[in-house]
């Protein structure tokens, strides 16, 4: 007897519970937006320059000067185009504490298992950088005398609209345009004797 009103009271319980949620689950949660107003860039951009040329002749077993314009820019939108990506980039450096950092996934120490850890494919003609760069980060560097590491020089591609290579294919470096003088001297500050920036890392 004493269990059955145990069981009912745990039933009273227990639907009152669901009856407070229900309405609880029907209000309305805004998505937060991102502040990006001001850098977001469209196809009117004046300062934007398509690349015409085929980026990776060969790609795929297609014959140098074989593509058509269309589908150039194809081969353009897959391999180098990143969509502004670097805006959900940037956003979650900013606001995902700490679950995504693009640097951290690029770091060119971990070339060799990216594509284990991150799925990611590394661009023909880039090498495990041997030494950190002037903001003691590791990216990946060109190899020297291979052509293919030559492609943000050899070939017109203009660095506002493209960037420029990370080693990393599909994941182009912009420039920060909230990274002037004093937040680049800020930056320095953390670098170490040996060069690398251990406070980011």
């Amino acid at each position: 007897m004493r269990s059955a009103k145990s069981g009912a009271i745990f039933l009273a319980v227990a639907l009152a519970l669901v009856l407070i949620a229900i309405p609880a689950c029907k209000k309305k949660v805004e998505p937060t937006k991102p502040d990006i107003a001001g850098m977001q860039r469209g196809a009117e951009d004046p300062k934007m320059k398509e690349l015409l040329v085929d980026p990776f002749p060969g790609m795929n077993g297609t014959p140098a000067g074989a593509l058509s314009a269309d589908e150039i820019r194809g081969r353009v939108v897959w391999n180098l185009w990143t969509g502004d990506s670097y805006l959900m980039w940037d956003y979650l450096a900013r606001h995902g504490f700490g679950t995504s950092d693009l640097l951290k996934v690029i770091d060119s120490r971990n070339r060799a298992n990216r594509f284990k850890q991150f799925g990611t494919i590394n661009q023909p003609g880039f090498m495990t950088a041997i030494k950190p760069d002037e903001f003691g980060l590791f990216l990946d560097v060109p190899r020297p005398g291979d052509p293919e590491g030559d492609i943000d020089t050899r070939l017109p591609i203009d660095e506002y609209t493209y960037g420029r290579s990370s080693g990393v294919m599909g994941l182009r470096v912009y420039k920060n345009p909230a990274f002037d003088a004093k937040a680049a001297a800020e930056w320095k500050k953390h670098i170490g004797p040996d060069g690398i920036n251990h406070d980011f890392y």
